[in-house]
């Protein structure tokens, strides 16, 4: 099951799966067709040897969270907003962007998710990576020249969000050096 909030590893995680049967398998047949079979069939051998749980008793599943306080959820909620806006205003103005434009934007959107999830994981390096995400959407908004309204609200939200983030970030080292 995916335990992870990383939209990036949510969506490659079977692949991953796929990819490590895929090598697994003694048989050839199997390595070619593993890619076009319905989903969850794994080859008999593998299984034999490394059985996947299977999620039978939906009753009794246990989802994957990690506690997080009121004031950590309103942040990741606040970064969801954000990075949903940037990603809205580059569907907007979607027509008036170059590719190469579109591709760091696209890039960005990417980034600002990821820091998002680790932000959900408690991960270490989150706290600098959303430094890094305010500074990249503040550049790009300035650089695409969207307006002083864009601009505006990312300053409204940083603020914002240095007020919630505002002694998170040593609870969060704290619940890390503890595990």
């Amino acid at each position: 099951a995916l335990a992870s909030w990383n939209p990036v590893w949510a969506n490659l995680q079977i692949f991953s799966q796929l990819w490590q049967d895929c090598i697994n398998t003694k048989n050839w047949w199997h390595k070619l067709t593993i890619w076009f079979r319905r989903t969850g069939w794994r080859p008999p051998d593998v299984v034999a040897v490394s059985p996947r749980y299977k999620l039978e008793d939906l009753d009794n599943f246990e989802k994957f969270e990690i506690p997080l306080s009121g004031r950590e959820k309103s942040y990741a909620l606040l970064q969801h907003l954000v990075t949903t806006g940037v990603a809205l205003l580059l569907l907007l103005n979607l027509d008036s962007f170059s590719a190469g434009q579109q591709l760091i934007v696209i890039a960005a959107v990417t980034f600002g998710s990821i820091s998002t999830g680790a932000i959900l994981e408690q991960q270490h390096w989150s706290i600098w990576s959303e430094s890094v995400k305010y500074a990249i959407f503040l550049a790009i908004l300035m650089w695409l020249q969207l307006g002083t309204v864009p601009i505006v609200m990312m300053l409204v939200a940083m603020v914002i969000s240095a007020v919630l983030y505002r002694g998170f970030p040593l609870s969060l080292s704290h619940q890390k050096s503890l595990s």
